[in-house]
């Protein structure tokens, strides 16, 4: 039997810029800021890194903006991830700030989260041919965080019909804290959505691989 290759999808991804408080933070006063870093966001992408650490060859898919695509593309890079993104011309990729005070006073870090970039139905097009040229049957496919403005719960459906005519198997993945309900083989909480299976070969956990504490949806 062939190779099982992995891939991840990533539909909204994010660039984390983690902002590193010398004090706890307070309101109606400047508080000085000792380092920035930045990270990749998006559960697809976690996953990817985890997988890239230790060692697994893996693939990230997904939508990525124009605007600041080189900056994307460089903490992929940094975090050796092999990519194909599927780049929406005209759009940011959106960024998470996440302040994080000094762990002696810390109560936990602080997210400021953009929505993401709107997809248009031929960036979504484009996306599944990537895919459908990429993904072979007996691959492993992993779909995890939210979703970008206007992909909608039948694109979703559309993409997991492709990867089931292809004949790939897509992993059990839950990454919500909050209630869900179940659409259509899909789990819905709020604005995200998680595919679901029975068997899961992969259990990881991004602290356990130098990830932040609280990484992005």
């Amino acid at each position: 039997m062939n190779e099982v290759s992995l891939y991840t999808i990533t539909l909204n991804p994010a660039i984390d810029r983690l902002l590193y408080l010398n004090e706890k933070l307070e309101r109606r006063k400047s508080n000085p800021i000792t380092e920035v870093s930045y990270d990749i966001g998006g559960k697809g992408t976690h996953a990817s890194y985890v997988m890239s650490k230790l060692g697994v060859k893996n693939l990230a898919l997904g939508f990525a903006g124009s605007q600041n695509i080189d900056k994307f593309k460089q903490i992929l890079s940094e975090k050796n991830m092999e990519h194909d993104f599927t780049i929406i011309d005209g759009r940011t990729t959106r960024e998470c700030y996440i302040m994080i005070e000094p762990e002696q006073v810390s109560t936990g870090s602080i997210r400021l989260t953009e929505k993401g970039f709107h997809v248009e139905e031929a960036d979504i097009k484009r996306l599944f041919a990537r895919i459908k040229a990429r993904v072979k049957a007996e691959d492993l496919v992993l779909i995890a965080g939210s979703l970008p403005t206007n992909f909608t719960i039948d694109n979703l459906r559309q993409l997991l019909r492709i990867l089931k005519e292809i004949g790939c198997f897509i992993p059990h993945v839950r990454c919500c804290k909050t209630p869900t309900s179940r659409v259509g083989g899909c789990v819905r909480n709020k604005s995200k959505w998680e595919i679901t299976s029975p068997k899961c070969p992969i259990r990881s956990s991004n602290n356990q691989c130098g990830m932040k504490e609280n990484p992005t949806d």
